[in-house]
């Protein structure tokens, strides 16, 4: 996948470099290129000082400079599958140093395997595997300092995908470079400092290059990169990893009194989350000492048509002994999906480590990197004398052009000329996906719906024209500010109702937001809106069922929401409203059917007899407090980026109506809590738990509209997220009583369906779902559901059976979106 230059190229490559070295290195510095014995160049191969972790790697087109410790230095030249070679380097050959390396001389003895007899790398790797633990943790801790360097280009892109108009040009479309410092310390705590960032194009920007996100060690029973699938890998020295690999022995060399084995890594199945490829096992000691494995679509990667990695590691000294580190990683990736195809890599270099030395008190927190203010400041000077992988002729033309074109590209003229393109409106967007029209230049946007969310029909207003534009005003720290009014006709009911909602989102670091609306609306009698609009309206056109209930709403409210510390959330809200009861207008659909209906505006309850009600007013104080404890993050000049969590999230809400304040007629208090936890379990895929509990503190003045309502479904339409019911009525079972309802969905990723040859060339994964909820209006309601997602990439089937008190009630099928 290598593009590699013609002798011309190499020539002006090798100018360039002699103009880019600060001449105060040059006294302590080696460079050259390394190639095969054909000539051809060897990229990322890796370089290093004996007996230290001073090292680089070669670029892709082979070229490489090395800034030595002192003028006497043995360095060592390695590349997977050729003979590591060795120079003495002394004052008087510094310099200009060119690298040829021949194929690895591998020996296998003459080994007769008969029927039923293993292959000699079994009993290798059989030890490396029992070896694998004490190797995972004579490193307890350790600090280094990580160079990386990203790059990704596009060869073909689709000149449209769904009508949107791609305005991403072919050739490099990502260069970035880094230096962190990172410390690990075993099992799981990671801190990152980014202290120098380099994006091709953008001066101001900050790479998002990551040595925290390079972090796979092999001993590791299962590798887990999020992004790539939604499964964890098997590594070939897993415990169980004779379930999933072959192994055969390629032959033997010796390195530096080190017998080297070199073993092919061979999935059992296909289909199977395991690598593809050769890794090299120390005799003896039965460590890792480099490895260059693949994964494919086969395994059901995600984005990539395959990865590679490549690692090199090597023996560093300290005051407890030796033991081995990784010195230079790579991952190269090739990409078609979708009318994109290119490839691109990243190349880390490891450097200056510090190995079980400890660490104070509580230098570990919850933020795993932290990318320095200033990090994007550093001059070519810079760069020129810390990079340690030279940049390529095509990098450094992409660096030069994209720069100077920089002013270019932020100016009014070049911006409008990309704006009248992209804001481009086609028949997809007016039908489904909406249009966003920009104004990059003053970082403006006006957004407009669909004829799908235009267009809408219910039995209480009849037709409607529902109109909600948005304007978006951002800003270069983040922050934005909203204003989308709403106005909405019903042809039936003759009634215009309008609003306004606004939102300032401030402060990007702590997730803050205030937000205002005022209008006279219509609402769903539960808040949460389980049914969308196109749904109902075409039950209500084609199938004679109007399930959406509604009120009006004449409103004024007050919304902030922000992080309190790390991992806690407030969410309050102030609401004044008059809420005016509505009866249906009309009961036309398209086909009159004689056997059923349209039901009136409100919707039959098991607890109370007439969920009618009379105009009111209400004054509501809303609070909700969300902990997530060990939460880790990013924080990034001017915002935060959640990562991960490791624990359950904890939520408590409470609502109150206070009574006679602005002419309110309600009274009462309802309190819930609840937990949802998201995990992985391994092989098996992964899981979603949520648990809620509540009820009324107290509820002397109330409406239906303030009963708990559950989110139910009557549509075969599946909304799959978190606390949905898919065949409960919406409102049988609101209540004013305590209450407790639980939902979990196990995502397979790949587990079962893989098995099936059929299935597996699909893709598809399986899901499984369960939901409960128990009120003292039932004894138990119950939904077991079983589907296929990832259908087309994008779409989720369900077939969901309910039972009640014991009894079967119904069953159903759910189509959605299943990603």
């Amino acid at each position: 996948m290598m593009y590699y230059k013609s002798f011309c190229f190499g020539f002006y490559s090798m100018l360039l470099l002699y103009l880019l070295v600060p001449l105060d290195g040059l006294a302590t510095e080696i460079e050259g290129r390394i190639t095969d014995e054909n000539g051809n160049a060897l990229s990322f191969a890796t370089i290093h000082e004996k007996y230290t972790t001073n090292g680089t790697t070669s670029n892709a087109d082979g070229y490489f400079n090395l800034k030595l410790s002192s003028d006497t230095a043995t360095v060592v030249f390695q590349y997977v599958g050729y003979q590591t070679t060795e120079r003495q380097i002394t004052a008087g050959n510094l310099g200009h140093m060119d690298i040829r390396m021949t194929p690895e001389l591998m020996t296998l003895d003459a080994v007769v395997i008969k029927a039923g007899d293993e292959d000699p790398a079994y009993p290798i790797m059989r030890r490396a595997i029992n070896n694998r633990k004490k190797h995972l943790l004579e490193t307890q801790d350790y600090r280094c300092q990580v160079y990386i360097k990203g790059m990704q280009r596009l060869d073909q892109v689709p000149e449209r995908i769904l009508g949107i108009l791609v305005t991403v040009d072919t050739g490099i479309v990502y260069l970035s470079e880094s230096v962190s410092e990172l410390s690990i310390q075993y099992p799981d705590k990671v801190k990152e400092r980014v202290i120098s960032s380099k994006v091709s194009g953008d001066n101001q920007a900050f790479s998002f290059n990551q040595a925290s996100d390079m972090l796979i060690n092999f001993y590791q029973n299962h590798i887990f990169a999020e992004g790539l699938s939604e499964r964890s890998f098997v590594s070939p020295v897993a415990e169980n990893a004779f379930l999933f690999y072959d192994y055969k022995l390629l032959g033997t060399t010796v390195e530096y009194n080190r017998v080297l084995n070199k073993i092919a890594v061979i999935p059992k199945r296909d289909h199977d989350p395991s690598f593809s490829g050769e890794i090299y096992i120390i005799e003896n000691s039965w460590r890792i000492h480099s490895l260059d494995l693949l994964l494919t679509k086969q395994h059901q990667i995600e984005f990539v048509d395959s990865l590679r990695v490549k690692q090199v590691l090597a023996p560093v000294r300290y005051a407890g002994g030796e033991v081995w580190t990784v010195l230079t990683q790579q991952f190269d990736f090739q990409l078609n999906t979708f009318g994109f195809i290119g490839y691109g890599y990243f190349v880390g270099v490891y450097k200056d480590y510090l190995i079980n030395q400890g660490f104070q008190k509580k230098y570990f927190d919850n933020e795993i990197v932290k990318v320095e203010p200033k990090s994007n400041q550093k001059g070519s000077s810079y760069w020129n004398s810390i990079r340690p992988v030279p940049l390529t002729i095509e990098e450094v033309q992409d660096y030069r052009v994209k720069d100077s074109l920089q002013i270019i590209k932020e100016s009014k003229t070049y911006l409008d000329s990309v704006d009248q393109q992209a804001n481009r409106i086609t028949p997809v967007n007016l039908l489904i996906t909406g249009k966003t029209i920009n104004n990059s230049y003053r970082e403006t946007s006006w957004n407009f719906p669909p004829l799908v969310r235009l267009l809408q029909y219910n039995t209480v207003e009849g037709f409607v024209i529902n109109f909600q534009p948005r304007y978006t005003r951002r800003f270069k720290d983040y922050r934005f500010y909203q204003i989308s009014p709403e106005l909405r006709y019903g042809f039936s009911n003759e009634r215009f109702n309008a609003r306004l909602n606004s939102r300032y989102f401030y402060n990007p670091h702590k997730f803050a937001s205030i937000r205002f609306s005022a209008g006279r609306f219509v609402e769903q009698l539960n808040e949460q809106s389980p049914l969308q609009p196109i749904d109902n309206t075409l039950y209500s056109l084609f199938l004679e069922k109007n399930y959406l209930k509604l009120y009006e709403k004449l409103h004024l409210s007050l919304r902030h929401d922000q992080e309190l510390t790390n991992g806690l959330y407030l969410d309050t809200k102030l609401e004044w409203a008059q809420r005016n009861p509505l009866e249906n207008s009309t009961d036309y659909s398209f086909r009159d059917r004689t056997e059923r209906e349209f039901t009136p505006n409100f919707p039959l309850n098991r607890e109370l007899n007439n969920t009618a009600f009379e105009q009111h007013q209400a004054f509501i104080f809303e609070a909700k407090i969300r902990w997530q404890p060990g939460q880790e993050y990013i924080r990034r000049p001017f915002r935060k980026f959640v990562t991960k969590v490791k624990y359950p999230s904890l939520h408590l809400n409470l609502r109150a109506a206070i009574p006679d304040v602005m002419g309110s007629d309600l009274d009462y208090q309802i309190l819930s809590g609840g937990i949802n936890y998201n995990f992985q379990t391994g092989l098996w895929g992964s899981g979603e738990l949520l648990l809620e509990a509540g009820g009324f503190i107290s509820k002397d003045s109330l409406s239906f509209v303030d009963y708990k309502h559950f989110n139910g479904n009557r549509t075969v339409f599946g909304h799959f997220e978190m606390g949905n019911f898919q065949l409960l009525d919406y409102y049988l079972l609101s209540t004013t009583k305590p209450y407790l309802q639980a939902h979990y969905e196990h995502h397979f990723n790949g587990f079962v369906f893989n098995k099936a040859p059929l299935l597996r060339k699909t893709k598809v994964q399986l899901v499984t779902a369960v939901n409960y909820l128990n009120t003292e209006e039932t004894d138990g309601y119950w939904e077991l559901g079983v589907g296929i997602e990832h259908i087309f990439k994008i779409l989720r089937v369900d077939y969901y059976n309910s039972w009640e008190s014991g009894s079967h009630q119904r069953s159903g099928i759910r189509f959605g979106v299943g990603f």
